[in-house]
């Protein structure tokens, strides 16, 4: 419709729909987290996601950063040194705020125990072909060659990619994607839908009782 001056009538405005918007992540409970873990570590066999998810309730930091996380960022996790473990985050994108952050000192010596102690983290159950973490071959912290007067090479990504074509072969110099970690943690939430379904029809109690395990 052509108004008198030339100009056009207004269209009514479209009314715009109430987006959907997700609720707050609830925190979890001590018991929780250590169920959360051990699906993760026995029922999904993924120990390198395990390690993964306890670093991030401690650094309080997202998938990104987590994936690209590597040795040189850790100290103090030999107990003998009389240091205490910590981890200064380094900058992966423009989110991430540099500083250090205190680990929990049990953490820290058994991270040490699994990188150098020759009884790395194995996850799945006996009679399965187990991952562990580090992986076959890692070598972290360890020793570097300089490269240059004054220079040392980068460090190593604690959780490394896989080479193209897949076959559990590590991409050392990678550090693994955020959809490979993501993967992990749902495949975890596959297996906990299942416990509650299972836990509910013989009455029994669950963890994750009343709790949205989506979020």
């Amino acid at each position: 419709m052509v108004k008198r001056n030339g100009g056009r009538e207004p269209q009514a405005r479209k009314t715009k729909k109430p987006k959907h918007r997700r609720g707050g992540r609830e925190a979890l409970s001590v018991e929780q987290v250590i169920h959360f873990y051990f699906v993760l570590l026995r029922d999904v066999n993924c120990a390198f996601a395990a390690v993964m998810f306890v670093l991030g309730l401690m650094l309080g930091e997202r998938a990104e950063l987590l994936c690209n996380m590597q040795d040189t960022w850790f100290a103090g996790l030999d107990a003998s040194h009389g240091q205490l473990p910590t981890c200064t985050i380094r900058p992966v994108n423009k989110k991430t705020k540099c500083r250090e952050v205190p680990l929990e000192s049990g953490f820290g010596q058994v991270m040490w125990q699994w990188v150098t102690g020759g009884k790395p983290l194995l996850g799945g159950q006996e009679g399965e072909d187990r991952t562990q973490w580090p992986h076959q071959g890692q070598m972290l912290f360890q020793p570097r060659r300089t490269r240059r007067i004054g220079k040392q090479q980068p460090g190593r990504y604690l959780f490394p990619g896989r080479t193209l074509g897949g076959n559990n072969v590590r991409a050392w110099r990678t550090p693994i994607t955020t959809r490979g970690f993501f993967g992990k943690f749902q495949a975890a939430q596959a297996v906990i839908v299942k416990q509650l379904q299972q836990a509910r029809q013989e009455g029994q109690r669950h963890p994750f009782d009343g709790i949205d395990i989506k979020k």
